[in-house]
Formats: C-alpha cells, sequence, structure tokens
C-alpha cells in the first residue's frame, strides 16, 4: 500500500524504508536461537532489532486521531498508518524479550502494545469514544487507523488480523499473568 522504488531513500529523515513486521520476525527468530543455543551474540542481534523495533512504537496520542494511539505500533516509515494489528504480535515479542533479559522497559511496552490492540475494534465503549466512525458487526476490527495520515478507520480483513490478534494476545498475557 506505499509502494516504492527498490531505491528509494528519503532524504528529509535520512532513512531507507523500513517495515515493523520483519523487524519483528527477525528479533522474535534471533531470541528463540538464543534460547535454543545461549549464545550471547543471537541475544544482542535480537536487542538490535528489538531496540529499532521500539521506534515504531507510538509513546503518544496524537491530538488530531480521534483514537487513544498510545502504545500502538504503526506499520512502515513510508506510511500514515496507526494502530496496526500487528501490535498484537509485537507485544508478545516485547513480553518474551523481557522476560529473557528482565529489562522492564519490554514489559511495559509489551503491555501497551496489547492493550493498544483493542483501540479499533468495534465496541459500544469505541462508540462512546470516537463517535462518528464506529461500524458494525461488533466484534470485528479494522486493520488500522489513520491510513496515509488521516482520522478514518480502514478496511477489515478478517478475524484473525485485528479482533482476533487482540483477544489470542490477551488471553496469552492472562496464562503468563501479566496484567491488562
Amino acid at each position: 500500500c506505499s509502494p516504492k522504488d527498490l531505491d528509494f531513500y528519503d532524504h528529509r529523515s535520512g532513512q531507507w524504508p523500513q517495515n515493523t513486521l520483519c523487524m519483528q520476525h527477525g528479533a522474535a527468530g534471533l531470541l528463540e536461537l538464543y534460547e535454543l543455543t545461549h549464545e550471547a551474540r543471537y541475544l544482542d542481534l535480537a536487542g538490535r532489532a528489538m531496540d529499532r523495533l521500539s521506534l515504531y512504537q507510538q509513546v503518544w496520542s496524537p491530538p488530531w486521531l480521534r483514537l487513544s494511539a498510545f502504545g500502538g505500533y504503526g506499520v512502515m516509515n513510508t506510511d500514515g498508518e496507526w494502530n496496526d494489528a500487528r501490535q498484537a504480535q509485537f507485544a508478545e515479542t516485547h513480553l518474551a524479550f523481557g522476560r529473557v533479559t528482565g529489562e522492564p522497559e519490554h514489559i511495559e511496552r509489551a503491555m501497551a502494545a496489547a492493550r493498544a490492540a483493542f483501540t479499533t475494534v468495534f465496541l459500544p465503549v469505541s462508540a462512546a469514544r470516537y463517535s462518528g466512525w464506529w461500524r458494525s458487526p461488533r466484534g470485528m476490527a479494522a486493520e488500522n487507523h489513520g491510513h496515509a495520515g488521516t482520522d478514518q478507520l480502514n478496511g477489515v480483513s478478517g478475524f484473525d488480523w485485528g479482533s482476533g490478534s487482540a483477544l489470542a494476545t490477551a488471553a496469552y498475557f492472562e496464562r503468563q499473568n501479566v496484567p491488562l
């Protein structure tokens, strides 16, 4: 949804295009390698990937959006999406990394991302908080909010990418005795 030439470089930010999903996959894979081998280099690399991923976590809620964006994740640095459904998946990676390293920051980031995963779910509480954009069917969720930087919901791709991922992460956190 954000097509760029293969050699695209953003001179304003000084960055190449980056996607958060591959950062999370890399961090999770490297963390697994560390847990299997106990080789410190894999934990170091996982930490580097987690540091880069953490740069994309929303640590504020912009006043021009009608949802609470805090704790959520965008998709990439070349698109305007807020609170994408992938944040539920990222919450689990933050939790795992925080437990392995003992860094409380990652547990806090995990909890914030897990809570943010519910911000676009179509529930009556959302209708009261964000009147004007809540819609049905109840329980479904938009993939993200603010596509292209505007204050709007986006399409629903399926239960597993939105509502299902939020619920699965919440259930996992409950089993791990991590409060939301």
